[in-house]
């Protein structure tokens, strides 16, 4: 994918979320990559407009143990001009247990 392919302007978002070459980093830049694209289907809108939240499913390797986890990473959406792309700005992130996540 060329960068002129890419319409959304991310802003603030963290370059490492987890150990570079573990599975929820490579999920993380996954993610990243299609909030550039379409970052209203990159997540779930909350309440109020511009606000959003995506869950990123993924692992660390800890103790010999592989941990599930998901990052929850919330971004505002701020379009352009008439609507046209603009940028998405980080809010925050964090990691839940997998297991704590409702189905």
């Amino acid at each position: 994918m060329s960068g002129s392919d890419r319409l959304w302007k991310l802003e603030g978002f963290p370059e490492h979320v987890g150990p570079p070459s573990g599975e929820v980093q490579r999920a993380y830049e996954h993610w990243k990559e299609r909030c550039e694209l379409n970052p209203q289907a990159a997540g779930k809108q909350l309440s109020g407009g511009e606000r959003y939240t995506a869950l990123i499913p993924g692992a660390i390797h800890t103790s010999g143990d592989f941990v599930e986890l998901q990052l929850v990473c919330d971004y505002e959406i701020h379009p352009g001009p008439w609507g046209a792309p603009g940028n998405v700005v980080y809010v925050d992130c964090g990691f839940v247990p997998a297991e704590d996540q409702p189905e």
